[in-house]
């Protein structure tokens, strides 16, 4: 069974995230503050971790806590989503340069969020029909082509922003919750 550690100081923030995830065949653990996100990420080595910015321990945020996680050796290869109500553009840049794999804003549509948890544990080609017909808390739907609809109408795609030809992270036209490292 894959592992997925959600990050959030706030008890119903994970609480949220991991009744969305109980859909699926995953173990969820639970960390409320940096240091003992790393700790856990050490002795569980979970597969995918959902990490928020703002933590309200005051030692470590999430930016640092990421890039703790990636520089070591034993915790490297996990997969990081920042998930985070930070939705401006150097925080997105911040977050991606310290070594986050995606980077979701809050609030998120839980369909999408059920999307990406799938393609990142192995589970490529799961679609909003996987759920059934289910209204996510902002109306947003399945479309045929995979893509997610996000609160102002725009349109995420399933493998995320495309790179810029200088390597930056176009994000300028996607939605909330639609931020992807290609």
């Amino acid at each position: 069974m894959k592992k997925i550690l959600i990050v959030d100081d706030r008890p119903e923030i994970r609480e949220l995230v991991a009744m969305t995830l109980r859909i699926g065949p995953h173990q969820i653990l639970h960390a409320s503050s940096g240091p003992e996100a790393i700790q856990v990420a050490q002795r569980e080595k979970p597969d995918l971790i959902l990490l928020d910015v703002m933590l309200a321990d005051g030692e470590m945020n999430g930016f640092e806590v990421c890039r703790h996680i990636k520089g070591d050796e034993e915790t490297r290869n996990c997969y990081v989503v920042m998930l985070t109500a930070r939705d401006e553009q150097s925080d997105i840049e911040e977050g991606f340069s310290s070594g986050a794999d995606d980077y979701f804003v809050k609030p998120f549509s839980p369909l999408e969020l059920l999307v990406k948890v799938d393609k990142v544990m192995g589970n490529h080609g799961a679609s909003s029909t996987q759920y059934g017909t289910q209204d996510t808390p902002n109306g947003a739907q399945g479309t045929p082509n995979g893509a997610q609809s996000t609160p102002n109408g725009a349109q995420s795609t399933p493998n995320g922003a495309q790179g810029t030809s200088n390597g930056t992270h176009d994000t300028s036209k996607l939605g909330p919750g639609a931020y992807c490292r290609p």
